[in-house]
């Protein structure tokens, strides 16, 4: 299964995956899925971290192939999919996330209930379950 980690998600597992359920964390560290996470959840972590939302050490980008992660970097393609998915939800970031688990075909790992409640034509998985 190819998998698209959401950055909350990303928070979570790279801080003792406390808010992670069962199910999603078993799916995220199976050697036989392919998880990645978007740049711009990088991006969304470091600016969290600034504002004192998140803690965050940037040493873990250069350690993402160590936990076998896969950063998406952008490209035209993400560019020019992108779009407001549901108009109950114009969180730019939730919605370029969205919009590269379709470009990508990958099932989004997410507990966002404004993401969940999208009817995108893609895979889903509560991270909470």
């Amino acid at each position: 299964m190819k998998l698209l980690i959401d950055t909350h998600v990303f928070i979570w597992l790279i801080n003792g995956h406390k808010g992670v359920g069962s199910k999603a964390y078993d799916l995220v560290t199976d050697p036989d899925n392919d998880v990645c996470i978007s740049y711009l959840s990088l991006f969304e972590v470091v600016i969290k971290a600034q504002t004192g939302r998140a803690t965050f050490s940037s040493e873990i980008i250069d350690r993402l192939a160590e936990v076998d992660v896969t950063a998406l970097p952008l490209d035209h393609g993400l560019l020019h999919s992108y779009h407001i998915i549901d108009a109950r939800n114009k969180d730019p970031f939730d919605n370029a996330i969205i919009a590269t688990a379709i470009q990508h075909d990958l099932t989004l790992v997410t507990s966002d209930s404004k993401i969940l409640a999208c009817q995108m034509g893609i895979g889903m998985v509560d991270a909470r379950l």
